[in-house]
């Protein structure tokens, strides 16, 4: 139900291979390479089963997506193809569960409606995360268009930084958005998987600090924009101390860039802040890995990816949609997931 939660229509199964003059296969299906039904049958049958019933229910009620993330297989490809850090790929999946773990609905969106106007007028804000291969002419005017209108832009690192080629465009990296971030990375760095402390850290505006994640990836800005909201803390000397996040004004809207990726907890928290104006969440910041994505109709699903019971008081008692019976007070199990009421 993971992926239906998730906003999904629907879930394909690879049925079945020929097991005649075909090949033998090796990643399993529902109907085996001698025309045998496999284990997973019966449960594909009985998710079958549930799924025409909530069907209707789940298809009218999209997700509540007050917030876009503009990637996709151009931009994970090209991550794939130039990784610049061994965790570069982790960056876009980070970003969408902390929304997911502050309650905000988020839709993903590839290039191609990132660069329609029309298409982010449904979005209050719009995100970045690990795009590097985003270009085209049409697509900085929207961003800008975006912004101008009262939107929030938050980019993240790996932004707009190479060809569609994976060959590094000039001005910078993020060079082409510099206009509205207000500065241009000059180069990058590696600064390792260090924890937070003395030696290496982002420190915020209220003295907190918190660990780098994506192995310390960190790009270097030309300059500092107006207004910093938080500065790398490390050892050498030409890195301590240069902005690490940025916030710029920029007409009606706002831009904030992240030159570095913050570790979970802190990342979640930041765009709890960045977004409170633009998207209310009822619910406080939720434990690592338990996700929430409110329907338009009201109620919430509630996944916990994790192998661990998780408490979360704030859910307490509420009636669940896919169960007989209301989860166990605070509590939501192991590798569950939960449509719960709102109230």
């Amino acid at each position: 139900m993971n992926w239906i939660a998730s906003g999904a229509d629907g879930i394909i199964f690879w049925s079945g291979n020929r097991w005649h003059g075909g090949h033998l296969p090796h990643w399993g299906c529902l109907i085996n390479f001698v025309g045998e039904p496999e284990r997973e049958f019966a449960w594909v049958a009985e998710l079958g089963a549930e799924l025409r019933a909530l069907g209707p229910a789940i298809v009218a009620a999209r997700v509540a997506a007050d917030v876009a993330v503009a990637n996709d297989f151009d931009q994970r490809a090209a991550l794939e193809a130039y990784p610049h850090v061994r965790t570069a790929d982790t960056v876009m999946p980070s970003t969408i569960g902390a929304l997911r773990r502050i309650d905000i609905g988020v839709d993903s969106i590839n290039a191609v409606r990132a660069g329609r106007i029309a298409e982010l007028g449904w979005y209050r804000a719009v995100l970045l995360p690990a795009a590097p291969v985003l270009e085209g002419d049409a697509v900085c005017p929207t961003r800008e268009a975006f912004v101008a209108n009262g939107g929030l832009l938050v980019v993240l690192p790996m932004v707009a930084m190479q060809s569609a080629e994976v060959v590094f465009v000039s001005g910078g990296l993020g060079g082409g958005m510099a206009t509205l971030t207000g500065n241009a990375a000059i180069s990058m760095r590696q600064l390792g998987g260090e924890p937070s402390g003395e030696v290496q850290a982002i420190c915020w505006g209220d003295g907190t600090r918190s660990a780098l994640a994506a192995s310390g990836y960190f790009e270097v800005p030309v300059s500092d924009p107006p207004e910093v909201l938080a500065r790398l803390v490390h050892r050498n000397a030409m890195l301590d101390g240069r902005a690490a996040v940025t916030s710029r004004t920029f007409r009606r809207g706002r831009v904030v860039r992240l030159a570095a990726l913050p570790e979970p907890d802190a990342l979640a928290r930041c765009l709890s802040a960045w977004l409170r104006d633009a998207c209310a969440s009822p619910l406080p910041l939720l434990p690592d890995g338990v996700m929430v994505v409110p329907r338009t109709d009201g109620p919430r699903f509630v996944i916990n990816t994790t192998c661990d019971q998780q408490s979360i008081p704030a859910l307490a008692s509420r009636a669940d949609r896919l169960a007989e019976d209301p989860p166990a007070p605070h509590a939501i199990p192991p590798v569950r997931c939960h449509w719960l009421a709102t109230t």
